[in-house]
């Protein structure tokens, strides 16, 4: 098991933007400026049995005497090519969801639910899922697959997730809607979506590219 706690101190003071306010607020401006210090982080991992791990994160504000963020997750990972994570997420301030007469970010609570699992000795099913519990939405939803060949790797992923709120434009379209296509030659290298690697490796811990294991 692994147990974490720690803290940041500043020298001087700190020119950041706060989530907190619209940025006339005395209050929310005097947290994001004056502060000497960071949040309070605690992390936590605990290998429950060989294919088992549980873990938790939390950050806590001294200032406002708060919670701002809770990550809670468990997975299942028997092989290096199968993980399947199941998580809950908590933030005080998401630039997801705002509202639009104060122009305040909100608080998220969402499900993350994600996997990349082998179908057969080729194939491997990749996705992910964020569903926003108090709003009963999607926030964001991706499903693709992979085949791997003697020479060739091509992975394939069809993605939605919803934007940012923009103030500017309250009118604009909630969500995007992409579609990445991969192949990866062995010794040349890939050819298409090159952000498609880094793209599955912040969707699905501990992803591991299914190419890794032949190449």
């Amino acid at each position: 098991y692994h147990l974490g706690l720690g803290q940041i101190h500043y020298f001087k003071e700190r020119r950041v933007r706060s989530y907190y306010g619209t940025g006339n607020d005395p209050e929310s401006t005097l947290s994001a400026t004056k502060a000497h210090h960071s949040s309070l982080v605690f992390d936590a991992r605990y290998q429950i049995i060989d294919a088992w791990l549980a873990t938790a994160d939390t950050e806590w504000d001294p200032i406002q005497k708060h919670t701002d963020k809770t990550s809670l997750y468990l997975q299942y990972h028997p092989d290096p090519q199968a993980v399947f994570n199941l998580g809950y997420q908590f933030l005080r301030a998401s630039p997801w969801v705002i509202n639009p007469e104060t122009g305040k970010a909100q608080s998220l609570r969402q499900s993350d639910l994600s996997l990349a699992w082998p179908l057969d000795p080729r194939w491997r099913l990749l996705g992910r899922w964020h569903y926003d519990i108090d709003r009963k939405r999607s926030n964001d939803f991706a499903f693709g697959i992979e085949q791997q060949g003697c020479c060739m790797a091509v992975r394939l992923l069809a993605t939605r997730f919803l934007k940012p709120y923009d103030l500017n434009r309250p009118q604009s379209k909630a969500y995007t809607n992409a579609i990445f296509i991969q192949w990866v030659f062995k010794g040349l290298g890939a050819f298409g979506d090159n952000s498609m690697h880094n793209t599955l490796k912040r969707a699905i811990p501990d992803y591991r590219p299914w190419s890794d294991r032949h190449f």
